[in-house]
């Protein structure tokens, strides 16, 4: 049983959109992870420079 062209080509590229799309969801999964957080200090520049250096 051989395979033709048309089947080769067909079975490339649904192979290639499905990596895209599990690479597209391991990385909407993984990346909220990965990210730094920010929060906002609730003191000025100063006093929040002075707690961080103290602990």
């Amino acid at each position: 049983m051989e395979m033709d062209m048309i089947e080769i080509v067909g079975f490339t590229a649904g192979g290639f959109i499905i990596g895209i799309i599990v690479m597209v969801l391991v990385t909407k999964i993984a990346a909220p992870r990965l990210m730094i957080h920010e929060e906002k200090s609730p003191y000025d520049f100063d006093t929040t420079v002075d707690t961080i250096r103290r602990k």
